[in-house]
């Protein structure tokens, strides 16, 4: 079975029976408005204004009975004959007007000549908490909405046209439903979208991607009600509208008694996430970005699996199980990861203008992954007191460039921190802030040095002495023999651990009877340092 699809999405009811689906004239008011029952969008009709004289105006006034449009975005549709007729967005020239019984009116400029793509029908979304761009002296009240208002301002000729469709109020798609034979995808969602009845606006589909401006619910918090979700290599893209910052939203819910309660963004190969979902805003620079919220315990099982997200807000994941996982997915751009103890496994986390993730615990399951130029790469919030630190363990974390590597945010008394580097992790000392004037210790870790390719001697040793020592200052790191066999060529190695703090700069040697010294230079960093020795016949040596 198919995805099924729900909205909030509804029309407003005329003050005399009439709809705002705009599929008669009833409770329409305005210039010359007439009803299309050829060029629509949704049910059976548009309105349309005409006018046989030039003007500056048209109106779609529609009045309705007393109604809240409290945190609702507001969707309309809206066509003309030419974008060329309006005036610029900055002076008005699509407006949405909101009236109360007072006559008290508030408006939004909505679009203009120089942001429309094209003259068709396009689904337009205001978001009430949105500062009007031009009101009454008193504001009108809200909660008590009596005329809803499409306005065109501009030059238009005689017998030129406007189209209304389908005013809405409302703030969410949702899907739900589906199994693992025929899950539940974002294809519903279109499919929905698309049927004449619905058009609601909120997702729309052009060149194979996806344009989201509204919120997206993926399962059901309603008692009993399963939900199966599964979609693969796909572009989502949140529109610029007349939104606020939070609002946007993908957001995977569940309930206490549903039997199937799974949400998948890509595949699983192995254990390599592939064929995700992309995520991002139709901007970088866009205001309203998106969450990403996971955090319903109720979903037994979450794949995000080779997907990414560009210019996110907050990405919030839940607590830890064997079948919750975020695998091979960027991070670009977004503000800061909330992981909770999640497996986020391979990911890289990019260019995040501020913090990127957030690690509140010891019980962590962030691993095996990237942080690449970001302002403050990892963020710790928690941390334990004197003679009872809490420790960290970094496993494969590994950090290029930006500005901090670690903060520690958390405050006095229980703000010292221990970071365990395991596996290659690499934060550098020199890039630890405690913004709350906590400690931060990274902890001394043995690391493997090693010196091979190194071959028997006769004299006055049996083995070839090897050296490394610290470029600063020749201090000596390593001085010993050769001692270790392996391979079946008569190579020898010589090894030993490093208690490592930081990366050091050193100087390798190596001495072989019949050939000139070896020497090379490397640094020890916290995978410690390998180094095979290349032989150079000495022509001033007889035998």
């Amino acid at each position: 079975m198919a995805g099924t699809v729900t909205t909030d999405l509804a029309f407003f009811t005329g003050a005399t029976g009439g709809s705002s689906a705009a599929d008669a004239i009833t409770d329409w008011t305005g210039t010359g408005l007439v009803l299309d029952t050829v060029a629509f969008v949704q049910g059976t009709g548009s309105i349309y204004t005409y006018s046989a004289p030039s003007t500056t105006s048209r109106l779609a006034d529609f009045a309705c009975t007393s109604t809240s449009i409290e945190n609702k975005v507001i969707y309309f549709w809206f066509a003309l004959g030419k974008v060329g007729f309006l005036d610029t967005k900055a002076a008005g020239g699509l407006r949405l007007r909101v009236e109360d019984a007072s006559a008290n009116y508030g408006e939004w400029y909505v679009a203009g000549s120089d942001t429309l793509p094209h003259n068709g029908f396009i689904c337009h979304a205001v978001h009430t908490s949105i500062t009007f761009d031009a009101q009454s002296a008193t504001a009108p009240d809200k909660a008590a909405i009596t005329k809803i208002c499409v306005r065109a301002y501009g030059s238009f000729p005689g017998k030129a046209y406007t189209w209304v469709d389908a005013v809405r109020a409302g703030t969410y798609l949702q899907i739900k439903a589906g199994t693992e034979a025929s899950p539940a995808t974002l294809g519903d969602l279109y499919t929905a979208e698309q049927t004449v009845a619905n058009q609601w606006g909120v997702l729309s589909k052009i060149g194979g991607i996806y344009f989201v401006q509204g919120q997206l619910f993926i399962g059901s918090t309603t008692a009993a009600e399963d939900t199966y979700f599964k979609d693969t290599s796909q572009v989502v893209v949140f529109k610029n509208a007349l939104i606020p910052s939070g609002f946007y939203e993908i957001k995977v819910q569940g309930n206490s008694t549903a039997t199937t309660q799974k949400v998948f963004f890509g595949n699983k190969s192995g254990t390599a996430g592939i064929q995700g979902v992309s995520f991002r805003c139709e901007s970088g620079s866009q205001t309203p970005k998106f969450k990403f919220t996971a955090t319903d315990t109720y979903v037994t099982d979450l794949g995000v699996y080779g997907s990414g997200f560009v210019a996110a807000d907050t990405i919030s994941l839940p607590a830890y199980s064997t079948t919750r996982e975020v695998l091979n997915t960027s991070f670009e751009s977004c503000a800061e990861v909330l992981p909770n103890t999640c497996i986020v496994t391979n990911c890289n986390f990019i260019s995040s203008s501020a913090r990127a993730i957030r690690i509140s615990s010891a019980s962590h399951n962030v691993t095996s992954s990237n942080f690449i130029s970001c302002q403050t790469a990892v963020h710790h919030d928690v941390g334990g007191a004197t003679g009872s630190h809490l420790k960290y363990d970094y496993n494969a974390l590994k950090f290029t460039g930006g500005t901090y590597h670690i903060e520690n945010s958390a405050v006095t008394p229980n703000y010292y921190i221990d970071i365990d580097r395991l596996n290659g992790s690499n934060p550098d000392p020199a890039k630890i802030y405690n913004s709350n004037g906590g400690s931060t210790t990274l902890l001394e870790i043995g690391v493997p040095l090693e010196i091979n390719g190194v071959k028997t001697g006769t004299e006055p040793s049996n083995y070839v002495r090897c050296r490394i020592e610290k470029q600063s200052d020749n201090s000596t790191i390593m001085n010993q023999e050769a001692q270790t066999s392996y391979g079946t060529e008569g190579f020898y190695k010589a090894t030993m651990s490093y208690s490592y703090t930081a990366d050091v700069p050193v100087r390798v040697r190596a001495r072989y009877k019949g050939y000139l010294p070896f020497e090379s230079t490397g640094t020890i960093t916290s995978g410690g340092l390998t180094v095979t020795a290349v032989w150079q016949a000495d022509p001033n040596y007889t035998p």
